[in-house]
């Protein structure tokens, strides 16, 4: 797989936010150190996988949710001959996800029957195992179920746009920066307006507290609402 230096370069920088301690391995290196392997590229068609599958731990996890499209690949096809193979959506991985390059019969039970008896996978525990992720709605939404209405109740977290354009197309959530950097347009807090409009280079945003547009009630640390704002004065 060709690596980009400069992409390795600010990948710490980008995703600084998480708060995670990031160090830059050569593939090699991480194959025969982790336990679990998460593959979120964008490999293009023809290209060499992003792992080499070479010095994988006997009883290693991969989970391959980069971008899916006909003839890409990700995951080498003797590493997905060789292990336990489950999707979230049969048919789309077959047609476009890793599952592709094998036979129609080699993925075993799908995410909602693995999740309906756990069992199906204990055999497999100590072994290989790939989850080929292709993603589909009713997925996210049952995730964001799980996890939005926890969040109301407590009163935490924050609205943002669903559909982002950043500045950055290798920055895709700058949205969530907490630095010094300037804040994208695109994030108000929670209560407010979903269907904000504006986009880069806009500059009605505001800390907690400070003075912003007239009407302002001071409640996000990044606004670009302005006069749309559900939360002024």
């Amino acid at each position: 797989m060709r690596r980009d230096p400069a992409h390795e370069r600010t990948f710490a920088e980008r995703v600084e936010f998480l708060g995670l301690d990031i160090e830059v391995l050569p593939v090699a290196v991480l194959e025969a150190a982790a336990d679990i392997i998460c593959t979120v590229t964008s490999v293009g068609v023809g290209a060499d996988p992003v792992l080499p599958g070479e010095r994988l731990l006997p009883h290693a996890h991969v989970n391959a949710i980069g971008a899916d499209l006909i003839g890409k690949c990700e995951v080498p096809l003797h590493v997905l001959k060789s292990a336990f193979v489950t999707t979230d959506h049969r048919g789309q991985a077959l047609r476009d996800g890793e599952s592709q390059h094998l036979v129609e019969s080699a993925p075993g039970p799908d995410l909602m029957d693995l999740c309906a008896d756990p069992s199906l996978a204990e055999r497999h525990r100590d072994g290989l195992t790939v989850f080929d992720s292709t993603g589909f709605t009713p997925e996210d939404h049952i995730v964001f179920g799980a996890l939005l209405e926890p969040a109301n109740d407590a009163g935490i977290g924050d609205y943002v746009r669903m559909v982002y354009l950043p500045e950055d197309a290798l920055d895709p959530y700058a949205f969530a920066w907490h630095g010094a950097r300037r804040p994208p347009s695109a994030v108000h807090r929670r209560g407010a307006s979903l269907t904000v409009p504006g986009g880069p280079g806009r500059d009605l945003f505001t800390t907690p507290g400070s003075a912003g547009p007239p009407g302002c009630a001071g409640c996000s640390r990044w606004c670009a609402a302005g006069p749309v704002c559900r939360r002024r004065r």
